[in-house]
């Protein structure tokens, strides 16, 4: 089990005892803060997993800690609990970004289910940022190695329109870059190859089957290019 650590702010200390224990003996890592200056010093000074904070305490109250919370760490789920409950303090908490609301007194299994259900929300957004800044660091990598490329590179949708052609495929074919979008560059597609080539793409569009095909860009003044055309699907 993922020791995550918890903060607990309660300005009642049976309290604040009460859910530590609980708390531990699920496995948590505990600290504790009787107050919401405390525990706005703390998350300064410490990375949280997750922040239970009562809602109504003298000078700082669940509300505040909730937003020095954010603040600092929007990612970090924020569970309110109070003897006060209202539907209004409830949706006004939630509106600033509590993960939940409980009444006191908390049952224990209760408590026990609302937190690791946030925890299990939490774990599923850290993966989704960590995948995305894989999928960023690939797609970097990848637009590097295909402007290098010495080969033409194209990439189309899955209806078959280009969206994506690196230097060297400007650079064999002649056209300019507006020319690549789309199916615009069936344009600069010799006449005699044009209708066979437009065949053989649709068929890899509707199959999924791979595209090679021999044909001739028309360039400017006359010219023509012979180029191999390979695409897969992806």
């Amino acid at each position: 089990m993922n020791s995550y650590s918890i903060l607990i702010v309660d300005d009642e200390m049976s309290v604040r005892s009460s859910i530590a224990r609980d708390l531990k003996h699920d496995g948590y890592n505990v600290t504790l803060a009787e107050s919401g200056e405390e525990a706005l010093e703390k998350i300064q000074q410490s990375r949280f997993d997750l922040v239970l904070t009562d809602l109504i305490m003298e000078n700082i109250g669940g509300i505040e800690v909730l937003q020095g919370v954010k603040k600092i760490s929007p990612q970090t789920p924020v569970v309110i609990i109070t003897a006060y409950g209202s539907i209004a303090s409830a949706v006004e908490a939630l509106r600033l970004g509590a993960s939940d609301y409980l009444l006191k007194p908390c049952d224990r299994g209760e408590l026990s289910i609302r937190i690791a259900n946030c925890l299990k929300k939490l774990e599923l957004e850290r993966s989704l940022e960590e995948k995305k800044r894989e999928l960023l660091a690939s797609k970097a990598h990848y637009s590097t190695l295909a402007e290098i490329s010495p080969v033409g590179i194209f990439r189309a949708k899955n209806n078959g329109d280009c969206f994506y052609v690196n230097k060297k495929w400007l650079e064999i074919t002649g056209m300019a870059l507006e020319k690549t979008y789309g199916r615009d560059w069936f344009d600069n597609i010799f006449p005699e190859d044009k209708a066979r080539v437009a065949h053989e793409w649709e068929q890899t569009v509707k199959t999924g089957q791979p595209f090679k095909s021999e044909f001739r860009f028309q360039r400017g003044h006359g010219m023509t290019v012979w180029v191999f055309g390979q695409a897969v699907p992806e």
